[in-house]
């Protein structure tokens, strides 16, 4: 006799089912970075763009503006915007073309406005040419052994560190720096909203720190382990007036892990440190830690940009 199909059984099965799919998506995952990475590349996004809000390109309009007389690299094509809109990159739309046939038309969904160019040329497009660059990769086929026998992946896979590395290597050196310079500055715009007066002065923050009222830092906690942060901190706690402060820009990895994208892209970037250079992403409760070993005696949140928080080290509370 066949059991009884029940409602619990349903809820069972459709479970088991979006498991198999997540896990198969997670299985095959590469897919779509890479595609990202290609659909950047051929400038798709910023074809796009350029032909105004809201607007939807079909497949001709879009390789009118490619340079290539491959037959089938429109059908190649489609396939790739395709998963762009299942990932909610782009909108599709369809439209009935005279002979019948159906055709698919793409846009750019808010997303688009950060993976563009924007008004000055910014974009996290270089951001993701740096990440996906073919050397770069090569690093994480050592994160097992670097687990299993101690070291840094990317060192394992060049023999020298990452900084080592680019400095000899133009095309890296470059990915690197716009990826930075792009990143950085549409960061900063929406931060020095909030801290008019802001000087660059540069010094080696490891040996001395000029003496002024605030010091502002960046994406630098991420780059050294806990000995180096307290070190650089204890040259700016000495720099620093009694009514002084250290402001710090870092993304902050939530103490219980969280299923939301602010704090997926602290845990990727928290990994991708691991493996260029064996640093690390911190919770807030470690960044307060690190104050008060260098000293400071109060710390606060003062506000977030883009999902980096703008954290206030206070010499004197």
């Amino acid at each position: 006799m066949a059991p009884a199909f029940t409602k619990e059984n349903n809820r069972n099965i459709m479970s088991e089912e979006k498991a198999w799919s997540y896990a198969m998506v997670l299985s095959v995952g590469s897919a779509l970075p890479m595609v990202l990475k290609t659909v950047i590349e051929l400038d798709v996004l910023e074809i796009i763009k350029q032909a105004g809000p809201g607007a939807q390109l079909s497949l001709v309009e879009i390789m009118a503006e490619l340079p290539t007389q491959n037959p089938q690299a429109p059908t190649m094509l489609d396939r790739l915007l395709q998963i762009l809109a299942s990932y909610s990159i782009l909108t599709p739309s369809v439209q009935t073309l005279p002979d019948g046939r159906v055709e698919r038309l793409y846009g750019l969904t808010p997303v688009c406005k950060f993976l563009t160019k924007d008004q000055d040329g910014h974009s996290l497009a270089t951001q993701t040419l740096l990440c996906l660059d073919k050397d770069n990769t090569e690093a994480w086929y050592h994160l097992k052994d670097a687990i299993l026998e101690g070291g840094i992946p990317y060192d394992k896979s060049y023999g020298m560190s990452i900084f080592e590395h680019y400095a000899g290597d133009c095309k890296l050196s470059k990915l690197f720096s716009n990826a930075m310079v792009d990143m950085s500055t549409m960061v900063m715009k929406k931060i020095l909203a909030n801290y008019k007066g802001v000087t660059h002065i540069g010094r080696d923050m490891f040996v001395s720190v000029p003496k002024v009222d605030a010091i502002f830092i960046k994406s630098v906690f991420h780059n050294w382990d806990d000995e180096h942060c307290t070190k650089f901190m204890k040259n700016c706690y000495t720099a620093l007036p009694d009514h002084g402060n250290v402001i710090a820009c870092e993304l902050f990895i939530p103490t219980i892990p969280e299923t939301n994208d602010v704090a997926r892209m602290a845990y990727h970037y928290d990994i991708l440190m691991m493996v260029a250079c064996n640093a690390r992403e911190r919770t807030q409760l470690e960044f307060e830690a690190l104050g008060k070993a260098a000293g400071f005696e109060g710390s606060r949140v003062g506000c977030s940009s883009y999902d980096f928080k703008v954290m206030e080290f206070l010499k004197k509370n």
